[in-house]
């Protein structure tokens, strides 16, 4: 059976397993046959179909990372070898109607701290700038971001990083009196976690999770941010893909092999931007990170 049989075969299915309920509910609160369902397709459909316009690819290695220091118990150097997935995201530059407040914001903050490469958006009193919801960062910046009012409901904050991808060259034009505009943008949602409750992640099981968003304002971002890297210490990724409800496809990977807590993340493409969503639950948890994450990410539009 190919991957064309399999989705005919899952058009077959009767409607009460497959088709997204009537009526309101929130389907990472439930651990069933729906889930498990969920994740049977995803492990047969990895690299096959999914692949087709999904705008990321991903490549597997490993990386040595030698510690030095006052910490270790010998004298000798420690490496510390990691399993890698580099995810290649297919970005392309958009444009804000923020651009005069991000080059003030930014120039004003490169006045105060150098050249660091990342810096926050704050308030006037130097908290950082909650935007709060979806809608309000996409009303000021100009920018669609994600529709998904389920997603939406558990989302606690927005918070957004300007990022300057070429120092030298924001220091020259420091140097000559110039403003400095940012590169792109890092926009991270943060979801809300709580007990017994119907629009938060339950936070007896889930110890953090939130989507980040690279918008690229120009190409040196596109070509600094292309590419990002995660790492897993005790064994590779394990690679599956969601098709939404809409269409989109996701690709997800998780690591489930840490003592500390498995992680479970997603990666996407949408309009130029990137995505990449993750979702971290507590050792001996009752459900696996993409259990709670596939869910909750297939019903964006």
């Amino acid at each position: 059976m190919n991957e064309w049989n399999l989705f005919e075969a899952l058009g077959e299915i009767e409607d009460p397993l497959l088709s997204p309920p009537k009526q309101k509910h929130f389907p990472w609160k439930k651990n069933g046959l729906r889930v498990a369902l969920i994740a049977a397709v995803l492990s047969l459909l990895a690299g096959t179909v999914l692949a087709v316009g999904i705008g990321v690819g991903v490549r597997y290695g490993e990386q040595t990372v030698t510690l030095e220091g006052i910490s270790l118990s010998q004298d000798a150097a420690q490496n510390l070898s990691y399993h890698t997935a580099q995810i290649q995201y297919e970005l392309r530059t958009v444009t804000t109607s923020a651009q005069s407040y991000l080059t003030q914001a930014l120039t004003a903050a490169w006045e105060q701290h150098g050249g660091e490469g990342l810096y926050d958006l704050k308030n006037p009193d130097g908290s950082l700038r909650n935007f709060g919801t979806v809608a309000e960062a996409e009303q000021f910046f100009g920018i669609d971001l994600m529709d998904s009012p389920e997603l939406s409901e558990l989302i606690r904050g927005v918070y957004v990083t300007m990022v300057v991808a070429d120092s030298a060259q924001a220091a020259a034009c420091d140097a000559q009196g110039g403003p400095i505009s940012p590169d792109g943008l890092l926009i991270y949602l943060s979801l809300r976690r709580g007990e017994l409750s119907d629009t938060a992640l339950d936070a007896r099981l889930v110890g953090e999770a939130g989507i980040t968003v690279f918008v690229p304002l120009t190409e040196a971002f596109v070509q600094s941010q292309r590419e990002q890297t995660l790492y897993s210490h005790d064994s590779p990724f394990a690679e599956s893909g969601l098709m939404t409800a809409e269409g989109r496809s996701l690709l997800l990977l998780e690591d489930s092999s840490s003592s500390l807590g498995q992680v479970g993340y997603a990666a996407w493409c949408d309009n130029g931007l990137g995505y990449l969503a993750h979702l971290k639950t507590y050792p001996q948890g009752y459900a696996t990170p993409l259990s709670l994450l596939a869910p909750l990410l297939g019903r964006i539009h």
